[in-house]
């Protein structure tokens, strides 16, 4: 029996390491547009028209409250799980002013049909989740499927 144990346990562990590079290795795929002035990646192409009106608005945002928004559209993370790409990437990016932690990144992940809204807890009192839960159901997942062939969206805050 401990050998079954110790045998499961060292499975387990290579399992994890492997999510994990797996993931790093997406994270570290993804443009970073703060760099270059931007807020907005968009590795598919999918909204690339309006990237710019989009980083405006952002940008205007940023001016007023020192809120940080995201805006990330990929075409595939692999099997990885939304929520969870969406945590590595928030965290990695550092998305948010440290002091306020006051980020916001909206990921859209194409081949997934998911819509991830991942906040700093700065952001709670504006956007807790049931808001951001609002927002997705009545306004995001109804855009998506009016401008789009696709169905069956799902999303979670």
């Amino acid at each position: 029996m401990k050998f079954f144990t110790q045998l499961f346990l060292a499975f387990l562990c290579s399992v994890s390491l492997l999510h994990a590079d797996e993931l790093r290795e997406r994270i570290g795929a993804v443009p970073n547009p703060r760099p270059t002035g931007g807020w907005v990646a968009d590795p598919s192409g999918l909204i690339q028209s309006r990237t710019a009106q989009i980083n405006a608005l952002i940008s205007a945002q940023e001016a007023k409250d020192g809120t940080e928004i995201a805006v990330v559209v990929l075409p595939t993370i692999g099997k990885l799980v939304p929520k969870e790409f969406a945590v590595a990437l928030f965290n990695t990016w550092k998305i948010g002013k440290a002091d306020k932690d006051n980020g916001l990144l909206v990921l859209h992940i194409l081949d997934q049909r998911r819509v991830e809204i991942e906040t700093g807890y700065g952001m709670e009192g504006t956007l807790p989740d049931v808001k951001c839960k609002w927002i997705l159901d009545e306004i995001g997942v109804p855009f998506f499927k009016a401008s789009s062939s696709r169905r069956n969206w799902t999303v979670s805050p």
